[in-house]
């Protein structure tokens, strides 16, 4: 096996067994019952993504100086670390904990985990293959959430919220051992800087790009809302189907965005990125917005069709960013983005449970739908600033 698959099979594996959660399709009405309010249990993810946020630039550093492997392999052991906090005792101290732990987690990982697949890539001259890569690597967590959603939810019919936590200990263990297992990819971003020299380069790079910064303020837009939104559904499914099968739904969107990361490469090589974001965007503001106002027994159907479209998103926004990050301050500028899009996530699971408490579960996701908007027409006039830049360098070629 040469290195390339060797590296990108292992992180694969890592991605499917840190996302395998039992608990993913129930944790926000875990969180609620221990802290007695959708606000506080929503403000347990907003906890984590607020730990990921301020995390985001330093740990996009250390990867940077350090090396990705050591990375990801503290990113696996603070995510065994946040599980064992949520599943310790039943108490909104631990769980704000935990949050904090898995805040470090997704920051250590993001960024960071796509530029150890580009530089690997990069090295063995095949960053053009990224797309499928990075596709099919995501593709796992997917397959993961489907199958731990499912068995978390069924598991509540003999055990408990707490017995669901604890399982999932165990292949976050894996992960950790699979970590250690990596190759650090070959350094081809120059010599090693200072930190805070890393850190102001970084910036700078972004600050300097108009159409970067203008992408990562419409994918963290559509991420934050989403992820809030997507987070804070089990509230409106239990009102239309039992708490048991809440895990149903998780599976089928799980199965449904698995295979979009799947196929995302040629999807996209076949599409191009500006039909895959408007048919993806458009379809997911008419389906939600359908199935939240329908809340009726196929609303969680509708719901999870939406997820066909996930994946391929997924991987065109970050194959856009990733052709605008410099190979010298790849993880770093990774981190910029997640660090905007981790701030307005914190921002708005609040907000989402803000208004859930005070108008109603349907008129705070409603209402989400809004960010889905802006963002479209953010992503929207970056294509046609495209366009209207090709059709003049045509024009002046004639």
């Amino acid at each position: 096996m040469n290195l390339v698959k060797k590296n990108a099979s292992l992180l694969g594996l890592i991605s499917f067994l840190s996302e395998f959660r039992l608990y993913a399709a129930i944790a926000v009405l875990y969180f609620t019952e221990i802290t007695g309010s959708m606000t506080l249990g929503m403000g347990v993810f907003s906890v984590t993504m607020l730990s990921s946020a301020l995390l985001e630039l330093p740990t996009g550093i250390l990867s940077d100086v350090v090396g990705r492997k050591k990375t990801i392999v503290l990113g696996t052991m603070a995510s065994l670390i946040s599980i064992i906090l949520y599943s310790s005792v039943r108490n909104i101290f631990w769980l704000m904990a935990g949050a904090v732990f898995e805040g470090l987690s997704i920051a250590l990982f993001s960024g960071n985990n796509e530029a150890f697949l580009y530089d690997h890539l990069k090295s063995a001259g095949r960053e053009e293959e990224y797309k499928t890569f990075l596709g099919r690597i995501s593709s796992m967590a997917h397959i993961a959430l489907s199958v731990s959603t499912l068995a978390g939810s069924l598991m509540l019919l003999f055990g408990t919220y707490t017995l669901v936590f604890a399982l999932s200990i165990i292949p976050r263990a894996l992960s950790l051992v699979a970590a250690l297992l990596l190759d650090e990819p070959k350094a081809i971003g120059g010599d090693r800087i200072s930190p805070w020299r890393h850190l102001m380069e970084s910036l700078n790079e972004v600050r300097k790009s108009r159409r970067l910064l203008r992408l990562l303020a419409a994918d963290s837009i559509s991420e934050g809302a989403g992820e809030a939104a997507y987070q804070f559904r089990a509230a409106f499914i239990q009102m239309v189907w039992p708490v048991w099968a809440i895990g149903i739904v998780g599976t089928v969107g799980d199965v449904g965005a698995a295979f979009s990361f799947w196929i995302s490469g040629k999807w996209i090589k076949r599409k191009g990125y500006k039909r895959v974001i408007l048919l993806g965007k458009l379809y997911s503001l008419v389906s939600n917005t359908a199935a939240f106002l329908m809340k009726n027994v196929f609303s969680p159907i509708l719901l999870t069709s939406n997820s066909l479209f996930y994946g391929v998103m997924s991987v065109t926004q970050n194959d856009m960013s990733q052709k605008l990050f410099t190979d010298r301050h790849r993880a770093s500028m990774g981190s910029i983005k997640s660090f905007t899009a981790s701030l307005t996530y914190a921002l708005l699971a609040v907000v989402i449970g803000w208004i859930a408490d005070g108008f109603g579960v349907v008129t705070a996701l409603v209402s989400f739908q809004a960010f889905g908007v802006l963002s479209l027409m953010i992503y929207m006039s970056l294509f046609k600033e495209d366009e209207k830049r090709s059709y003049e360098t045509e024009k002046g070629g004639v």
